[in-house]
């Protein structure tokens, strides 16, 4: 599988609408929520769009000793309890909980 296919699986594994783009030699992947603007997608280079998919997916989060683990799933619209529950688990390994 290569890294475009990659990131289009899993963009599609989360719930987004795909479009590949090519301009000249580069192709990338753009996504959408339903009715929403495309947008570039890089979850490989992009902290913040692979945050984006665990944030869609994940279900629980849980900081155990400093340890930090997430279970995924698909998450029943609640993504403001996902991201609390990531917060609270980073904090918890500086001893900040």
């Amino acid at each position: 599988m290569t890294d475009l296919e990659l990131i289009e699986a899993a963009a599609q594994a989360a719930g987004y609408e795909t479009q590949r783009y090519r301009v000249r030699e580069l192709e990338v992947v753009y996504v959408r929520e339903d009715g929403g603007e495309w947008e570039y997608f890089d979850p490989l280079q992009d902290d913040a769009h692979a945050f984006r998919l665990m944030v869609r997916m994940a279900r629980r989060v849980a900081s155990n000793g400093g340890n930090f683990s997430c279970a995924f799933a698909e998450v029943d619209g609640d993504r403001a309890k996902v991201r609390r529950s990531l917060a609270t688990a980073v904090a918890g390994r500086k001893g900040l909980q």
